[in-house]
This record gives structure tokens, C-alpha cells and sequence, in this order.
């Protein structure tokens, strides 16, 4: 699969704070410099914890890491929605296509 050149400068970024070391926590992405993975981190603040909150139950992350480890996942997350219903929103034209078909 082809990266598109801000793709490949974001994942190139995002390796500065995450890594996947193989044989450690089964490869998961983790938090750099520590055997956290980022999974993990992202579920307490599911459960309702806080930055402060984490960062102060796990002092190996550090503060502004974990800050924009948080950035870069909402930031994928936000492109996958906009290409996801820039393709498949209903006012696309082979969607309209469709629809006229079925009157």
C-alpha cells in the first residue's frame, strides 16, 4: 500500500514516541522508553482517568509525550472518518447513482 507523502511524514513523526519492539508485550505499539502499550495508556482514558491521572500512576511517561502520543491517535482517527465519509457520504455521486436506480 502506497503512503501519501503527509502519511508517511506523520507515522515518521509518530515514531519518535511509539515503537514495537517484537518480543516485548507481543509487539504491541508501546510508549518509547517504556514497555507500556499505547492501547492500553488510551483504555484509562476510557475508564474515566486524566492526564495528570496516568502520568501520575505511571511516571515513565512523560507528560508532554503522552500529549502527543493522544494528538497523533486523535489525528488518525480524524482522517480515517474524513476519507471514510468523503467515499461513502450519501451526497457522493455514485451513491446518488445508486439511489436513482432503485425508484
Amino acid at each position: 500500500m502506497k503512503i501519501s507523502k503527509l502519511n508517511e511524514r506523520h507515522y515518521t513523526q509518530m515514531r519518535e514516541y511509539i515503537v514495537s519492539i517484537p518480543g516485548v508485550e507481543n509487539g504491541l505499539p508501546l510508549i518509547k522508553g517504556t514497555r507500556l502499550p499505547v492501547s492500553f495508556v488510551l483504555k484509562q482514558f476510557s475508564l474515566g482517568w486524566n492526564i495528570n491521572e496516568i502520568v501520575e500512576r505511571y511516571p515513565e511517561i512523560d507528560i508532554r509525550l503522552l500529549g502527543k502520543i493522544v494528538t497523533a491517535v486523535s489525528d488518525d482517527i480524524s482522517a480515517d472518518i474524513y476519507a471514510h465519509e468523503k467515499t461513502y457520504h450519501p451526497r457522493n455521486s455514485y451513491n446518488r447513482r445508486q439511489s436513482n436506480t432503485s425508484l
